[in-house]
């Protein structure tokens, strides 16, 4: 048994470098290149295990924090007014956090103060509004722009900016139907 447990240790290793997807994969091919004189129930067996990856070693029942790696939005001074900014967020009333970005890219857009924003443009208009902000900021602006195209791929300057169908979509479309009746 303790050359079995020595064949894993040296299958892990061997494979740890590895992209997830490909691990299982060259897991297998380790082992059954080294199990020659193991017996048929022990490959049978083996061709059904799959390695522990890292993140499941350390991730086994914990939750995964929002935004590994991602450095924390911050407040910063945009030199706009509270009360142009809710003038313009109130009446559009955004349900989702995409669309709330949406509104608030364009409302700096049309007041000249960013053409292209990022998570602490965004931060600092939700903190002003005192809207709950988002766990993993810049997802949204992924989201907005993979499902529904309002926004740009990020720039090198890590921000991004409104497209012509976000800029359409929050100038013809908000309130939504639903917002209006209610």
């Amino acid at each position: 048994m303790a050359d079995l447990k020595t064949l894993f240790k040296d299958a892990e290793a061997a494979v740890k470098g590895l992209a997830d997807d490909l691990r299982p994969v060259a897991f297998r091919f380790f082992l059954e290149q080294n199990i020659g004189s193991l017996p048929t129930v022990t490959k049978q067996a083996l061709s059904k295990a799959q390695p522990r990856t890292a993140t499941a070693k350390k991730n086994s029942g914990q939750k995964r924090k929002a935004g590994k790696g991602a450095r924390p939005p911050q407040v910063i001074n945009l030199k706009l007014s509270l009360a142009k900014l809710r003038k313009f967020t109130d009446p559009k009333k955004p349900k989702s956090n995409q669309e709330q970005y949406a509104v608030l890219a364009s409302f700096l857009k049309d007041e000249e103060i960013a053409d292209r924003v990022g998570q602490d443009e965004m931060y600092t208009c939700y903190r002003m509004l005192q809207w709950r902000a988002p766990k993993v900021m810049e997802q949204v602006f992924h989201d907005a722009r993979n499902k529904k195209g309002w926004f740009t791929p990020r720039g090198e300057d890590e921000k991004f900016a409104l497209t012509h169908i976000g800029q359409q979509f929050v100038e013809h479309d908000l309130p939504s139907a639903k917002a209006k009746e209610g």
